[in-house]
């Protein structure tokens, strides 16, 4: 276990291969993934893995450690395995509590997550009061996918109607005439492993010129790689965000470089 102040070894252990922009064959917004490799050995093994179910739904692999899904146990050189099932805002909030005290740095862990629900609270008492905007979270392009799991949460804290959601659930595939069916207000484009230049890119060059989406007042790009598509704390900032980008005069902007604001036909 380190020691308060001592370095900790971080490392993503699933690499995502995301699909060809364009590409009308997938069944997933992540595309293909598989196991990156195994635990570094020698110096630098860590004291502590974290684990999570995301959209596809892997656990842990067990050829690496020992693993119990919904449990913690010793991994094959003795690594503590945290397997952290974070779908609402307030449990991946939550779950930085069970990543502090496995760290040794319980105290700390409560001081930052105290800090972060104090954000949400502050988010939640600046849209009272605020017309709710019909909002649609677009997670994939082509084909169309539901933001799921945190994302509908996400909106409600911002101050918005959440449409064709399922709280707590993994994205789903919807078809474009159900987007036009609902008829959202503002489309939330945040496309899974997308920073906000290429969810830009994306809406312009696929988005714009839909004529299902003829009615919507704005289409919203958003750094979702950063702040909408991983359970950890930049979720509260994906929750300010959108918030601010939702209810343009009413909050300050959103900061720079993490959502922009685009008109949904060229010409406007």
């Amino acid at each position: 276990m380190p020691a308060p102040g001592d370095p900790l070894q971080l490392r993503s252990y699933w690499s995502v291969v995301l699909p060809q922009r364009g590409r009308s064959g997938v069944d997933s917004p992540l595309g293909e993934a598989g196991p990156a490799g195994g635990l570094d050995g020698g110096q630098h093994r860590p004291d502590v893995v974290v684990g999570g179910v995301t959209d596809g739904g892997e656990p842990v692999d067990e050829s690496v450690v020992e693993y119990r899904p919904g449990g913690r146990v010793v991994g094959q050189g003795d690594q503590e395995v945290l397997d952290l099932v974070l779908e609402p805002v307030g449990q991946a909030v939550g779950g930085m509590l069970q990543v502090g005290k496995a760290a040794g740095m319980e105290l700390r862990a409560r001081e930052v997550v105290a800090g972060l629900r104090e954000r949400l609270a502050s988010v939640q008492a600046a849209v009272q009061g605020l017309e709710r905007p019909r909002v649609f979270a677009l997670e994939w392009g082509d084909p169309p996918f539901n933001g799921g799991h945190w994302v509908p949460e996400m909106l409600q804290v911002a101050g918005a109607e959440a449409l064709l959601a399922c709280p707590g659930a993994p994205s789903v595939r919807v078809t474009w005439a159900q987007i036009a069916a609902a008829a959202p207000q503002i489309v939330v484009f945040m496309p899974c492993g997308y920073d906000l230049q290429a969810a830009v890119e994306e809406a312009r060059r696929t988005l714009l010129a839909r004529t299902e989406l003829a009615g919507v007042e704005a289409i919203v790009a958003v750094d979702a790689s950063a702040y909408c598509s991983r359970p950890g704390p930049r979720l509260v900032d994906g929750v300010e965000i959108l918030a601010a980008a939702l209810h343009p005069g009413q909050l300050p902007p959103p900061p720079a470089g993490t959502a922009v604001r685009l008109g949904p036909r060229p010409h406007q």
